[in-house]
């Protein structure tokens, strides 16, 4: 989140994301909070007189309010209150949204944190006019809300957009209104204006963008646009974008030539290369960008249109941990543009006392496609890559992530795998972190009592089994292996079982240092892919593999996986109870019986 505000002619440009809350006044100063994060689902508002800064942290779940200048705290309100709250134009009072997944209804409280009054959003009966980017598009259903200096725009779950005016609570004066009517792989921003609702819907798959500004029942402004990021408004009627990684227009929205502006190679003072998906960042006469890196600000000339790097001063000592983090969101983000996902550091919290830090990456929008899961794993795969070493004095205390939720996606073919491992190769992901993805789909279609052929995981039996030799090819090698060269003689000629469970005995155990779920995803796969025949493969993954393997994994493996294979495939595991003297085993596998 961002927000521009000029007081007493000063320019001040506030940036809230997961490194913390910066505040830049122009042209040089710069002063920081790292206790306050916020991924782009956090809120920042100010009062009319942008001197106070109401932020949302959705890391911590916490508001805070701070002066402008110094980002001294001013109110510091309780965890899970004020969730999405914004000041009033005065700054003397909150207004704060609730019901969003309803009827939403915002409520007067004193700047304290005390509700006063509270009223349903007006919302027309019928919204004034329909935003649509297609025919046959679905409504928008994911909140969106921003707020300035008393004045709201939102969007709620039914794809109802309205633009009020809050100043006068007792009679709210509505702006505009209308249904946003936008596929769920692009994402939205609103924002309010005096007179005016402004839109943007950003298509991440194609990097294009509309844009509409709206005016009671009248839409003033339709533009599509390059955005290979979201844009941002600069004023009612000009919007500045990244249309490449290195290249930024500020596009007027009523005729007119757009301006092109540049970023350099590298920053002067932080000698990192800001090209690549980053934020513009645009108000008033301000035109500025914040780069993926996230470790300062390049504020463009108003008359030459150069571009001049402020940096963050964030601590120079962890700034190799930043770099570290926030290249593999940017490689994540490049690998999974497809999908329409963005991914995000939610949150760097670093302890100097106890020596250690806290990581939180999140998941947003997007297609939920297996894909999408699978680069979310590989992004939670920095967990065994941080476990390992040290930054400087600080070492990793704990990596959390706000994923995707699992729920029904598109089936996947051997054509689609192979695209998957040409971009797993492409863009150096390791594999074996797709075990958590693999886990999330198979695990919840194999419950001991039955099989739920409703929750039957979204891969076909050949594409399963490229995925399980793939997973070989993998871990049977210490160093990062090319697995897209092998789909065709996978998919031709796949291994057999035997051939499968004779390789047991070498995977790897530096792997299980990383994932110590290995065994099961390849599990899971032979059991659904291969049906009655997985038996032996089964049983050398429960009793053949390394300790390493086994030490974390064999009680699922058993106990999840085999009793379930046994229970659908009685005859099959019947057959097996003499080829293991292991008791546990063949209590799995006589299961049936």
């Amino acid at each position: 989140m961002h927000l521009v505000s000029k007081v007493d002619g000063l320019d001040y440009v506030v940036v809230l994301d997961g490194l913390g809350l910066t505040s830049w006044c122009l042209p040089d100063e710069v002063v920081s909070d790292q206790d306050v994060h916020a991924s782009s689902e956090g809120l920042l508002s100010t009062d009319g007189a942008g001197r106070l800064v109401l932020a949302w942290d959705d890391g911590y779940s916490r508001s805070h309010l701070v002066r402008v200048d110094t980002l001294e705290r001013e109110e510091r309100y309780p965890r899970f209150e004020l969730k999405y709250a914004f000041l009033d134009a005065a700054g003397e009072a909150l207004f704060l949204l609730t019901n969003l997944q309803g009827a939403v209804e915002v409520a007067r409280c004193t700047r304290s944190g005390t509700e006063e009054a509270r009223k349903p959003l007006p919302f027309p009966d019928k919204p004034q006019v329909t935003l649509s980017t297609g025919w046959f598009t679905p409504r928008w259903t994911r909140p969106r809300y921003a707020a300035r200096a008393g004045r709201l725009a939102v969007v709620d779950t039914q794809g109802r957009a309205l633009a009020v005016d809050l100043r006068d609570f007792d009679a709210p004066k509505v702006v505009a209104s209308a249904l946003l009517e936008v596929p769920p792989t692009w994402d939205v921003q609103v924002i309010p204006f005096d007179d005016a609702l402004g839109v943007i819907a950003h298509d991440v798959p194609r990097g294009t963008a509309m844009v509409w500004v709206v005016s009671g029942g009248d839409v003033l402004v339709k533009k599509e646009l390059a955005a290979l990021t979201m844009p941002t408004f600069a004023t009612k009627d000009a919007v500045l974008t990244q249309v490449s990684d290195g290249v930024l227009e500020r596009v007027p929205l009523r005729g007119g030539a757009a301006r092109t502006l540049r970023l350099p190679e590298v920053g002067r003072e932080t000698k990192l290369d800001p090209r690549g998906g980053g934020r513009p960042i645009a108000g008033g006469d301000v035109t500025a960008f914040l780069p993926w890196h996230g470790e300062s600000l390049f504020v463009f000339d108003e008359e030459t249109g150069e571009p001049t790097e402020v940096s963050r001063l964030l601590p120079e000592d962890a700034r190799e941990l930043r770099q570290f983090i926030l290249q593999r969101v940017r490689v994540a983000n490049e690998a999974a543009r497809s999908t329409g996902t963005r991914y995000e550091l939610h949150r760097l919290s670093i302890s100097r006392k106890r020596k250690n830090y806290q990581v939180e990456v999140s998941a947003h929008g997007g297609d939920g496609s297996f894909w999408a899961h699978a680069v979310m794993s590989a992004l939670h795969g920095l967990q065994a890559e941080l476990s390992g070493r040290a930054f400087g004095e600080l070492r990793l205390a704990i990596l959390g992530q706000r994923g995707i939720p699992v729920g029904r996606v598109p089936v996947i073919d051997v054509d689609e795998v192979a695209a998957m491992l040409a971009r797993v190769d492409q863009y150096g992901l390791r594999f074996s972190s797709l075990v958590s993805t693999i886990d999330a789909f198979y695990a919840r279609s194999m419950p001991v009592m039955k099989w739920d052929a409703s929750n039957r995981p979204p891969v076909t039996d050949a594409a399963g089994l490229v995925l399980l030799q793939a997973f070989f090819a993998w871990l049977t090698s210490e160093a990062p292996v090319k697995l897209a060269p092998g789909v065709e003689r996978w998919r031709r000629s796949p291994e057999s079982v035997a051939s499968l469970a004779a390789r047991v005995p070498h995977l790897q155990a530096s792997h299980a240092a990383v994932e110590f779920r290995l065994l099961v995803a390849l599990a899971q796969l032979a059991s659904v892919h291969f049906g009655a025949e997985a038996g032996p493969l089964l049983l050398a993954l429960a009793q053949d593999a390394h300790q390493a393997h086994l030490q974390f994994a064999r009680s699922a493996v058993v106990n999840d996986v085999l009793r379930w294979w046994a229970r659908r495939h009685e005859k099959a595991a019947r057959s097996l109870v003499e080829r293991t003297t292991d008791p546990e085993l063949r209590r799995a596998l006589g299961a049936a019986s």
